[in-house]
């Protein structure tokens, strides 16, 4: 049926002669997003699913004539009407795949960012209120969105040619300064910030380099600087805002892109077998490690009687007087105590001195333990990074608990043929 043929039958129709283009535009987009919901109350010997069924059910036509805002006996004769362009999607393609194909080169898309007025807001302006700005610049952004993550969107910004003003979407510049609207009542929906694409551009290469030269090994044990397990890009920005009239500032935060972890921190057996992992986010605090071991062994009667870490001077400090830590030896371990502390630390040489503990020690005066059982296993782990580094929360937890359960059972088997017995562990 042609357009004009479909016009003349809504004329034909007392409540839907005066009917708004825009109600029309909502019947057709709404009816063709349930279209799967029109076919279920359909009998089940309906002969095609690629035609539309005469008669929609009841709470179809309900929720239609309430979108709409046409009585219910007016929703049988639009879906008469438009049923063919519901079914066989003439309601046009998504607007946002048309504007990538053909908007884009334009300078064009599907949601623009403009400044929240049209005419210069200085009340000393020759130009005055009556005449609109239309002097403009557009630049190329990117939109951090919680339903379609990251999309691009060009952000355009006026200028008051008068008094040399650049009005942006949540500021105005003047003189090199940014000056934020009065935002007291309500935060904006979008929060506008600049960032250095030369910086963004350099940071990416690295993250490339870093990805091509990260490689499972199961080498020697050796120290992984921090800096090469923490991105070094800054996502937080904060803006501090004096709203009209107000002599204090209000300080905002935002945070664009994704927030990094810090490390993850393992307990290992002797043996070999990776007891727990946990993720911290910030820094491997003292408190945060003395957590984890209290969340580990809540049962006393799992408690280690010793406990290696390379910063234990720190954790025996923090947990002194704490009953859970009572009968618990807390050393630094051999590596790190011969080549990572100092002789002068009075209190680390006195109470986190492996030596000082004649039960870690065999008759030969050899260690009974591999005490940088940890450090070799952080090596292992360190293998995942450039795989972990990409992945969101729920992915990068499912993966390293993966791994380190494959590696479990593997160890496992070794020290069983070892005769090692590792279940009373």
């Amino acid at each position: 049926m042609s357009l004009l043929a479909q016009l003349r039958v809504l004329e034909s129709v007392e409540p839907l002669r005066d009917i708004s283009f825009k109600s029309l535009f909502t019947f057709i987009r709404m009816a063709s997003l349930l279209k799967s919901d029109i076919l279920l109350a359909q009998p089940a010997d309906w002969p095609s699913l690629n035609k539309a069924p005469d008669v929609l059910p009841p709470s179809i036509v309900l929720f239609l004539s309430r979108v709409v805002g046409v009585p219910d006996e007016c929703i049988p004769v639009l879906w008469d009407t438009f049923k063919d362009n519901v079914w066989n999607g003439d309601v046009g393609p998504d607007s946002g795949d048309m504007f990538d194909k053909h908007g884009h080169n334009l300078g064009l898309t599907e949601r623009t960012i403009y400044p929240p007025f049209y005419r210069c807001q200085n009340a000393d302006c020759t130009r005055g209120s009556r005449l609109a700005l239309n002097k403009a610049e557009q630049r190329q952004a990117v939109l951090y969105t919680l339903s379609s993550g990251p999309v691009p969107v060009y952000s355009v910004h006026l200028y008051c040619e008068r008094c040399c003003i650049n009005y942006h979407h949540n500021f105005q510049v003047k003189d090199g300064t940014r000056y934020y609207y009065d935002f007291t009542s309500t935060l904006p929906e979008i929060i506008q910030t600049h960032r250095d694409r030369c910086q963004s551009r350099f940071q990416l290469q690295e993250r490339l380099q870093r990805a091509r030269v990260a490689h499972l090994n199961d080498a020697l044990p050796h120290d992984i600087p921090t800096s090469d397990l923490i991105d070094a890009t800054e996502h937080d920005e904060e803006f501090d805002i004096v709203p009209s009239g107000e002599p204090a500032k209000i300080k905002i935060r935002a945070q664009f892109g994704r927030k990094w972890t810090h490390n993850e921190q393992i307990f290992v057996a002797p043996c070999g077998i990776i007891i727990a992992r946990e993720t911290l986010y910030n820094a491997e605090g003292i408190k945060s490690v003395a957590d984890m071991i209290r969340q580990v062994y809540r049962d006393p009667v799992l408690m280690p009687n010793h406990i290696f870490y390379d910063n234990n001077c720190n954790l025996s400090k923090h947990v002194r007087g704490d009953p859970i830590f009572k009968d618990v030896g807390l050393t630094v371990d051999v590596f790190h105590f011969k080549s990572k502390h100092s002789e002068q630390d009075t209190y680390c040489q006195e109470n986190c001195n492996p030596a000082a503990y004649p039960e870690l020690k065999d008759g030969e005066e050899k260690w009974y333990f591999n005490s940088s059982i940890a450090e070799q296993t952080n090596v292992w782990l360190g293998g995942y990074h450039a795989i972990c580094r990409e992945l969101l929360a729920d992915k990068y937890k499912f993966f390293l608990d993966e791994m380190i359960l494959e590696r479990n059972i593997q160890q496992q088997k070794a020290l069983m043929q070892m005769d090692a017995q590792p279940q009373y562990w």
